[in-house]
């Protein structure tokens, strides 16, 4: 581009861009909610807190139990070989083996993720 000289115009869309690349980049900055790790140990049972709610998982045999917090919350599996059955108040989790394993409960109504990694 031939050096041009600098109009207002000119001069105030290039503010105007900058002022709003500043804006969003604070706004997501001040946004961003990290995504929560927890770990749990399964001797036979353990109990974590999600968003002042007490879960409790219970080992029965080869079935992982898993309590359901109040509110909207789905809980999934990557592993394919991890079946995530939904029950009215509770969700289990038939284990293949007796390997570590995560699953990921996340809050459909303000879009929180949790990863939970079960030790056994």
């Amino acid at each position: 581009m031939a050096a041009e000289k600098l109009t207002r115009g000119r001069f105030a869309q290039i503010i105007i861009m900058l002022t709003l690349l500043i804006t969003a980049f604070i706004w997501r900055t001040m946004a961003y909610k990290e995504q929560g790790n927890v770990e749990c140990e399964l001797k036979p049972s353990c109990t974590f807190n999600v968003k002042n709610s007490s879960i409790n998982a219970v080992l029965e045999g080869s079935k992982l139990v898993v309590e359901k917090p109040t509110g909207n919350w789905q809980l999934t599996s990557e592993n394919s070989l991890l079946k995530v059955e939904s029950k009215e108040k509770s969700w289990e989790v038939e284990l293949s083996s007796k390997e570590d394993f995560e699953l990921t409960l996340q809050d459909l109504e303000e879009a929180n993720i949790i990863g939970v990694k079960f030790r056994l």
